[in-house]
């Protein structure tokens, strides 16, 4: 018998929400009927996965990339050099991300918006503001894109 690989998509949900922008494309041995991805690919959907979910079990995640939960803390801890993931054990525990981790949102806090706001309105050299001006505008929260 020869063996047969061919690539389709995992949905993921979470709680019966269809996560269609979260697809992981996988190579599936029909014979084993074993999801395959390289570890790279497997750790960025991994990422993508924590991001929205935030709260997830080793057992769930191997489950889902069809390897062991040995492989998913392995990339947890690789992962984690990046973003804050951290394994949680014991009951209850699993794997989290921290709350203040939001790769697609701002990065610019409240503190920082008024520190550079203050800045730029002290500053004499007219370049300079409309440097720090660009700068609020493209990283600080959307109100201040309205003023």
């Amino acid at each position: 018998m020869q063996k047969e690989n061919y690539e389709h998509s995992v949905n993921i949900s979470k709680t019966g929400q269809n996560l269609s922008s979260l697809n992981a494309k996988v190579k599936s041995d029909r014979r084993k009927g074993v999801a395959r991805m390289n570890a790279n690919e497997r750790r960025s959907e991994i990422s993508k996965i924590m991001e929205v979910k935030r709260v997830s079990t080793a057992f769930e995640l191997a489950s889902v990339f069809g390897v062991s939960e040995k492989t998913i803390f392995r990339d947890i801890d690789i992962i984690s050099l990046d973003i804050p993931l951290h394994k949680v054990p014991g009951r209850g525990g699993g794997i989290r991300m921290d709350e203040w981790y939001h790769p697609h949102k701002n990065i610019l806090s409240r503190q920082h918006t008024a520190v550079l706001t203050a800045l730029m309105n002290n500053c004499d050299d007219e370049q300079q503001k409309q440097s720090i001006q660009q700068l609020l505008i493209e990283f600080g929260a959307p109100s201040y894109r309205q003023k």
